[in-house]
């Protein structure tokens, strides 16, 4: 039975206000839950294990995170494998991806701690890094890379558009080594799915989905302009996987490389790599709450 509950939170997150964490922790005492007020640290996930993080899940039977894909991964990468109590999620950060997939929203949040549900889930390796829902090397990644984050806090998920606009001219000759469960392809951009939204409400993982350990890859053959705006179309329409340029494989083992080692590397909504990556399911497994 969940009493104690270990809410981080990140005041610095898009789309978070401390009113909004104060109303959330409103309902859950309401409900007679114990709730633990944690800030996240200003730390990337590529620094491992957080041992104030793991110090602060003593005594507690479930972790709340309540914010968006990055501050998820920023939780999840800094508990690492000593995170073996449910946790759940309050959709607060500028794009939700996962709560998306798993149904939970700011109006249902906290039935997902009173019935209990739970449901198991795979994330993904890049290389040491976790991630949840999406990875990506080529246009998408290069864009994040040049994100404006004070533009984002202003206008949300528009200022990826802003940035993909401004990033198209510099990456018309990139060119990728994409090995597939011993099956190389080249490609101009790849976007590897472990869930199946991307980008906001876009489907993408037809075949995959946080509780599969398998991948779906999209190969991307172009990378100019008016390829790109086409592929941008297709997504909106849900077409892209029908596109005569882009293949579409499912694997459980993903290796990107190429001759620039400065690449980016996206995840979840954020670039802390660079190519070479090794792109696996990791070994633990989660239970997240599900409403």
């Amino acid at each position: 039975m969940i009493k104690k509950i270990l809410l981080f939170w990140n005041p610095g997150a898009g789309g978070v206000t401390t009113a909004k964490v104060d109303h959330a922790i409103a309902k859950l005492i309401e409900a007679g839950f114990d709730v633990c007020n944690a800030h996240t640290e200003a730390r990337r996930p590529t620094d491992g294990p957080c041992q104030s993080y793991i110090e602060k899940l003593d005594g507690h039977d479930a972790v709340l995170i309540a914010g968006g894909d990055g501050t998820i991964s920023n939780v999840l990468n800094g508990l690492g494998d000593h995170l073996i109590v449910p946790f759940g999620i309050i959709p607060l950060g500028t794009v939700n991806l996962l709560s998306r997939e798993l149904g939970v929203t700011f109006g249902n949040f906290e039935q997902a701690l009173t019935q209990g549900r739970q449901q198991q889930v795979h994330l993904g390796s890049m290389n040491d890094l976790r991630f949840a829902m999406t990875a990506s090397v080529g246009f998408d990644a290069k864009s994040v890379a040049r994100l404006n984050v004070e533009l984002k806090k202003k206008i949300g998920i528009l200022a990826y558009i802003v940035s993909l606009l401004k990033t198209i001219g510099v990456c018309q000759q990139d060119s990728y080594q994409v090995t597939c469960d011993g099956q190389t392809h080249i490609a101009k951009s790849v976007i590897v799915m472990n869930g199946q939204y991307y980008g906001g409400s876009y489907r993408l993982g037809y075949k995959t989905g946080i509780s599969k350990p398998d991948f779906q890859i999209y190969l991307l053959g172009r990378n100019n302009f008016w390829s790109i705006l086409r592929y941008c179309t297709a997504l909106v329409f849900g077409r892209l996987h029908h596109s005569a340029d882009v293949e579409v494989v499912e694997a459980s083992h993903v290796r990107i490389e190429t001759e620039d080692t400065d690449c980016p590397v996206q995840g979840d909504g954020d670039v802390y790599l660079r190519l070479p990556v090794d792109i696996r399911s990791n070994n633990h497994r989660y239970d997240v709450l599900i409403p």
